[in-house]
């Protein structure tokens, strides 16, 4: 934290009385006939040197904007979701429309194109909040408007969070609960929870605990998100459940680790599963699931593909609810991020790796192994590339979260090579055989367990530790740190996890 800017923030609290729905309806036929007409007879008699003549006559018969649109709108808060709202629009004739929300300072806007009569879905407002809305057409004269009350953040999303310095980005989205509780969250970086999704209603169990531990922005409006090994969901901004997959339902057979990834259509899971080991030694041994737009399911198995010998890594640990004490959890993938080209890039965590394979199930060679990367001390990986010269500590230990970046390079959190955790800038060239340290931002902090680093727009770094439930912004190019952002559960509730897993940088609104 930087002394002496800290401000803390206590979000969420309320009476719990239910939502003032307030004026959440009108009925707009306008009859507006503007018909300005502008008589301006500005003539210029310029009597300078030249023999400028201009008579500019300008006879402006602007009608203002085209026929008035009879129409009705009503705008009322989500009876389940406190941060969600739903506007339904009836007009005469197809228009675009803008819905605006706006509270104080904040104000949000939803364009719709080419709508009749249909629902218009809201998110991404603030509980225990006034909120006023408008309704009006693009182009066209009328407007309907209303007000309502949100309501009281349920106990589970009452986050609170310690800040200091202001962010270069608008919100970021991390799984977090409160009370026995754990959500999926987004807050924005004035730490104010934004949008909340309770997965227990969708899943008809409690979700408690770690079980909210792999999460993907999907760039489309939606959330990829892992719940406890069991249930995979997409889940819209707007509340709407793109995709549900279950083991429960035989859409899979093995527990889902702790990431997801989408490329191309696809969806990618990594999961886990016990095999036989070299004399018959019991190994955690994980894969990848990837579905098709058709839903079709398409299988890599890790075993196929490295090496197991000797078994290694922890014994039980993560996985022990699901195979039992014993096991060797021989390769933990804690991370994947597919590259424009279908390239599925893994983080190995029991084997301090990262590996790569062909993931575009249409490619003949899919599943194959492309390269290994071994930064640390790995007993059953034999490393591929080799490490090139650079001026940053060497190696990479006990890793988590890789990403591809826009440039081709991969962003890595190293969490126990050094002293202190470190985000590094990798660039990797299997043509080159090297793989080589070309940046570094270094916390403050030792992180042993999950964290992420995200580049957000303005080349800024966004890192999570998870212990220490912080997010760190640093400046573009390794500068100060300029943001930070400590989470905690509001006054008198208690964590349900005292973890904040790779907390992730979000375009929440339109």
């Amino acid at each position: 934290m930087l002394a002496g800017w800290a401000l803390a923030l206590v979000l969420g609290c309320g009476d719990g009385t239910k939502p003032d729905t307030g004026d959440v309806s009108s009925t707009v036929t306008d009859t507006d006939t503007d018909t300005d007409t502008d008589t301006d007879t500005d003539t210029d008699s310029d009597t300078d040197a030249d023999a400028d003549t201009d008579t500019d006559s300008d006879t402006d018969t602007d009608t203002g904007t085209s026929a008035p649109l009879s129409f009705t709108a009503t705008c009322a808060p989500d009876p389940v979701n406190v941060l969600r709202a739903s506007c339904s629009i009836d007009a005469a004739e197809v228009a675009d429309w803008e819905v605006v929300f706006t509270a104080g300072a904040d104000s949000l806007v939803f364009p719709v194109e080419a709508l009749q009569a249909g629902d218009v879905p809201v998110w991404g407002l603030l509980a225990d909040t006034r909120w006023t809305w408008s309704v009006h057409p693009v182009g066209r004269s009328g407007e309907s408007s209303g007000d309502f009350l949100t309501g009281p953040l349920p106990e589970g999303a009452r986050a609170e969070f310690v800040l200091s310095g202001v962010a270069s980005f608008d919100f970021f989205g991390f799984s977090f609960g409160c009370d026995g509780a754990t959500l999926m969250l987004v807050a924005d970086t004035r730490g104010r929870v934004r949008w909340y999704e309770d997965f227990a209603p969708l899943t008809g169990a409690p979700v408690f605990g770690r079980m909210v531990r792999g999460f993907r922005d999907t760039g489309e409006g939606s959330w990829l998100v892992t719940v406890g090994g069991e249930w995979i969901f997409e889940i819209g901004f707007d509340g709407t459940v793109r995709r549900r997959l279950s083991l429960r339902d035989g859409d899979f057979d093995q527990p889902i680790h702790h990431d997801l990834g989408s490329w191309n259509g696809l969806l990618y899971a990594v999961f886990a599963e016990e095999v036989e080991g070299p004399e018959g030694a019991p190994m955690i041994v994980d894969g990848l699931y990837v579905w098709d737009e058709e839903g079709t399911r398409h299988t890599i198995h890790l075993a196929d593909v490295v090496s197991l010998e000797p078994p290694s890594g922890p014994v039980g640990g993560y996985w022990t609810p699901w195979f039992g004490f014993g096991v060797w959890d021989h390769t933990h993938t804690n991370a994947i991020t597919v590259d424009p080209e279908g390239n599925a890039t893994l983080s190995i965590h029991s084997q301090d790796s990262l590996i790569q394979l062909r993931a575009d199930p249409t490619s003949a060679d899919f599943g194959s192994l492309s390269w290994t990367a071994v930064g640390g001390s790995s007993r059953a990986f034999t490393s591929t590339l080799d490490e090139g010269p650079s001026s940053f500590a060497s190696g990479f230990a006990g890793q988590h979260h890789v990403e591809v970046l826009p440039d081709g390079r991969y962003s890595l959190f190293d969490n126990r090579s050094q002293p202190s955790s470190r985000v590094l800038v990798l660039d990797i060239d299997p043509e080159g055989g090297l793989w080589t340290i070309e940046e570094e931002y270094v916390l403050d902090a030792l992180c042993p367990g999950q964290s992420s680093g995200f580049f957000v727009e303005s080349g800024a770094l966004v890192a999570t530790c998870a212990n220490m439930r912080t997010l760190f912004e640093y400046s573009a190019g390794g500068g100060p740190l300029a943001w930070t952002a400590e989470a905690s559960c509001a006054r008198g509730l208690s964590l349900a996890e005292p973890f904040i897993y790779r907390a992730q940088p979000v375009q929440l609104l339109p």
